[in-house]
């Protein structure tokens, strides 16, 4: 084999991400690199690629070696109300709050040391199990007024190759709440 595209071949992140999920992602372009006019316009059930640290007490910072791939969705809550007897057609629309941010981080964790694997899926999984919501560090979620999000369930399926391991993260965003409030 040419050495010079063994070389290319063992360095190209996208390529072993490619052969660690076995499909091609699409080409997303990395946050940082999007003009300022188009960060102002984030539209809701976007897919982005972010740098993403995960905060949490007596935790180490957690950030994931690639930047994973993150999918927000969110909605209103509205109440219909349809009225008896009435002379036009349709509901009340009653709109009451705004639902959670729905948030899926997906990726994959490549790292040809056994060792230094296991030591990162270790370290993800103190935070994934833990019985409190998880502060973020992330352009877009912290664009979105998501400081904290609660992991409501986490995958790692098969993933081709022993240095590759896929993951997906679903949970919502969380905040602080005063539950007693003072008279």
């Amino acid at each position: 084999m040419d050495p010079i595209r063994y070389i290319h071949d063992a360095t190209n992140i996208a390529l072993q991400a490619q052969n660690a999920l076995g499909y091609n992602l699409l080409n997303l372009v990395p946050y940082d690199k999007l003009s300022s006019e188009f960060r102002a316009g984030l539209m809701e059930n976007t897919n982005w690629i972010v740098p993403l640290t995960f905060r949490a007490d007596g935790l180490d910072d957690f950030k994931f070696p690639l930047d994973p791939i993150v999918s927000l969705s969110s909605k209103n809550i509205i109440t219909r109300r349809y009225v008896s007897k009435g002379q036009t057609r349709g509901s009340i629309k009653e709109h009451w709050s705004q639902d959670d941010w729905e948030i899926t981080i997906s990726g994959v964790i490549i790292e040809s040391n056994p060792d230094d694997m296991e030591a990162i899926l270790l370290e993800l999984r103190k935070y994934l199990d833990s019985a409190k919501s998880i502060e973020v560090t992330c352009p877009v979620f912290n664009q979105m007024d998501i400081l904290r999000i609660a992991v409501e369930s986490y995958d790692f399926p098969f993933t081709k190759g022993v240095e590759n391991q896929a993951f997906v993260i679903k949970g919502y965003s969380d905040g602080d709440y005063d539950l007693l409030i003072k008279n």
